[in-house]
């Protein structure tokens, strides 16, 4: 077999692309295979060190190119040492109505939630109101999760992603999740889980992990979850723009997120895409400045 690279740059953002593909050894050289590679040293060219505001314009320059070509639609920031160099919105957050996107525009998390669920229980592991060693089944009982499984997964394993537990939404349809709006509306999808390995064997990317250290949190803080993470998070940091808001809720400013459509004719609404309302693994929503704030109060130690 021989080997070979193709590499391709990003017509808008200037980005390297590569596929390694693999020919047979007949005359005519065949492919037989075509796969994702990491684009290869020679093609990157080495950059001159930018300072911090140089580094803002060229990534404002690129988020306008995406602006321009319709690719990209949102908020954008860039900031050093907590102050902001360079801001930017675009696109439409309900193309029904034609309502621009702007920076105080509140866009859907997908997973930054579990950023917050995880300063949640490292809060209250600096409390001594729960160890990380501590065993899953100290928190939830049998009607969400078999305790003999939830005995053997602890919360640092729950944190790192190594309980062996995978995402109740690969299960389900979304259709499904959208009938939901409280923690225990999910407890058939997160009972019906089992374990894909061992816990503590192998990383495994898992939101029901997640959603299960949202029930550690209620019961380590003896606070329903939304209400501890708005009190002892988003509070602290001024993030007021933040929360796991109703998406059915027309007052609450969201932005609607949008797909391409099958037949390439234009856009489609995700909203059945998405549970209607946020979950300690995902699903929220925050604005730029909110979570600039955030990372700013991480760093200065006030959560």
């Amino acid at each position: 077999m021989t080997k070979g690279q193709l590499v391709f740059r990003d017509t808008i953002y200037g980005g390297l692309r590569a596929l390694a593909v693999t020919f047979d050894e007949t005359p005519s050289h065949r492919i037989i295979d075509i796969s994702p590679t990491p684009a290869p040293g020679w093609a990157i060219a080495v950059a001159r060190p930018k300072s911090p505001a140089q580094v803002a314009m060229y990534a404002a320059t690129l988020i306008d190119r995406g602006c321009q070509a319709d690719v990209f639609s949102g908020a954008f920031l860039v900031a050093h040492q907590g102050k902001v160099i360079v801001e930017r919105a675009c696109g439409e957050a309900d193309k029904r109505g034609h309502v621009a996107n702007n920076l105080d525009t509140r866009i859907n998390l997908g997973s930054i939630n579990k950023a917050f669920t995880a300063v949640a229980v490292a809060q209250l592991a600096e409390t001594q109101r729960l160890s990380l060693s501590e065993p899953l089944s100290d928190f939830v009982d049998d009607s969400w999760l078999p305790q003999d499984i939830a005995r053997r997964i602890t919360v640092a394993q729950l944190l790192a992603m190594t309980s062996g537990l995978g995402s109740y939404f690969d299960d389900n349809p979304m259709s499904r999740l959208r009938e939901n709006r409280t923690l225990d509306d999910y407890k058939p999808l997160i009972r019906a889980q089992t374990l894909q390995a061992a816990p503590g064997q192998k990383f495994i990317y898992s939101d029901t992990g997640y959603f299960l250290l949202g029930l550690v949190v209620q019961k380590a803080s003896g606070e329903n979850y939304y209400e501890y993470v708005r009190k002892h998070i988003y509070r602290p940091a001024g993030m007021t723009d933040t929360d796991s808001f109703d998406t059915e809720d027309p007052s609450q400013r969201l932005a609607v997120g949008y797909l391409r459509s099958g037949d390439h004719s234009g856009w489609r609404e995700n909203r059945l895409q998405i549970p209607r309302k946020g979950v300690p693994d995902g699903g929220g929503y925050s604005t730029a400045h909110d979570l600039l704030r955030f990372a700013e109060a991480l760093k200065q130690g006030q959560l």
